[in-house]
């Protein structure tokens, strides 16, 4: 077993066990990146290619398509000669050993950058963050060792840090000397990365913000994945009010906030925080409907927040605010299930507003009922369940929802599934 010390990335010591085995350090992917900090800033990527692939025609594609994002990658050669895109894949010649690229990395712009472009840019204070779908090619077959990534330049150092998989979700690096502020509780740790963060800790405290966490875990049961800690990167936007992106990793997650908002506008990136970080902590969630998963996330995002808000009425008016706009909505959640299965995407919204519904009268419903802690004792059986291809309700879930009036839950399911 290798054990990996690496030091840099996002501005702190991290640390990975690798098992070797079949020789894993020659099988592994290895990228270099070195960041160049004129102007314009840029970004040199080396990929030495493991030792399998001289014996055979390697391919390289791009996460940034998948996502809708604008690729920052430019001039792929190999060995030192240019390989011509295809569709988004770039077949490298039969015996290549080095494939490079350059990445033109942004700048904010006056209106700052949306996270949701899931760009590499150079902040104003000096670090950056380098973003895996728009700046970096993957093997299109995994390699048997993986991929391993480091990074030098200004005021960067690292040692290997491993790769998550392609289907595990995109990786966002922070590296340089980012502000940042960490709380921990018991084994989780918390920190958020920023280049104005008095003015995000006045939108949202990292400590209320880690006991939403504390109780997000709780309720989700012992299937939680075990991540020791999450970490938020806050990007700066113009204060109009109207855009708040957001895109996240496998324990990253970016956000856009503006220094001042409205009332109204304040709590929106702390909610939408914890619907990410509701996916990022449940183990199952691509396992089961998306109409399940969004909805729950939705409706403990808004939960949570309220849970650590106490008498904050900017929280007690963004649930009202949140529902009466749902309430708007039509349309039941099998039939938006079925549409996007189809392509469909316009009905996705349904997940979050009509979702959120749904659970927020089914706790009602069992409160009402004597079970004083609602829906709570039955979100891990809920996220436990199995589901089959008509995307119901199965056995297990209306067996936990049984102190619900058959009648009453059977007017819930009609209304909204």
């Amino acid at each position: 077993m290798r054990c990996v010390r690496a030091v840099g990335y996002a501005g702190f010591l991290s640390f990975g066990c690798t098992l070797a085995v079949h020789n894993a350090a020659a099988e592994s992917a290895r990228y270099s990146v070195v960041i160049d900090g004129s102007q314009p800033v840029t970004a040199r990527v080396v990929l030495t290619l493991p030792q399998s692939a001289d014996r055979a025609s390697a391919v390289l594609v791009s996460g940034a398509a998948p996502l809708n994002v604008n690729p920052q990658i430019n001039d792929v050669r190999c060995d030192g000669r240019p390989v011509d895109e295809d569709a988004g894949r770039w077949r490298l010649p039969l015996g290549c050993k080095e494939a490079t690229w350059s990445v033109r990395i942004a700048r904010p712009g006056p209106r700052g950058i949306l996270a949701s472009d899931q760009q590499s840019v150079a902040m104003q204070g000096g670090w950056y963050l380098f973003s895996e779908p728009s700046s970096l090619l993957r093997l299109a077959s995994e390699p048997l060792g993986g991929s391993v990534i480091s990074f030098s330049g200004p005021a960067v150092r690292s040692e290997d840090i491993q790769l998550q998989p392609r289907n595990k979700g995109p990786s966002f690096f922070v590296l340089a000397d980012a502000p940042r502020v960490s709380v921990r509780d018991g084994a989780l740790t918390l920190t958020y990365f920023g280049d104005d963060l008095q003015a995000v800790q006045r939108l949202v405290e990292p400590s209320k913000h880690l006991e939403g966490l504390v109780y997000l875990r709780r309720v989700m049961g012992p299937s939680t994945r075990r991540i020791n800690e999450l970490k938020v990167v806050w990007l700066q936007i113009a204060n109009d009010g109207n855009v708040y992106g957001g895109a996240a990793g496998n324990d990253v997650f970016l956000v856009n906030y503006a220094a001042d908002p409205p009332p109204e506008q304040a709590v929106k990136p702390f909610i939408i925080t914890l619907h990410e970080q509701f996916h990022q902590i449940d183990p199952g969630g691509t396992n089961r409907p998306q109409w399940v998963s969004e909805s729950l996330a939705q409706y403990y995002a808004l939960k949570a927040a309220l849970h650590v808000s106490g008498d904050d009425p900017r929280y007690v008016n963004e649930w009202t605010r949140w529902f009466r706009k749902a309430e708007k909505e039509s349309g039941k959640l099998l039939d938006a299930q079925q549409r996007v299965r189809n392509k469909d995407f316009s009905a996705y919204k349904l997940f979050y507003s009509r979702g959120s519904m749904f659970w927020r009268d089914v706790e009602a419903a069992l409160k009402r009922n004597g079970q004083e802690d609602g829906l709570d004792p039955v979100l891990p059986i809920i996220l436990g369940a199995t589901f089959g291809p008509d995307a119901s309700l199965p056995v297990e879930v209306l067996r936990a929802l049984s102190g619900i009036p058959e009648s009453e839950l059977t007017t819930l399911i009609e209304t909204y599934l």
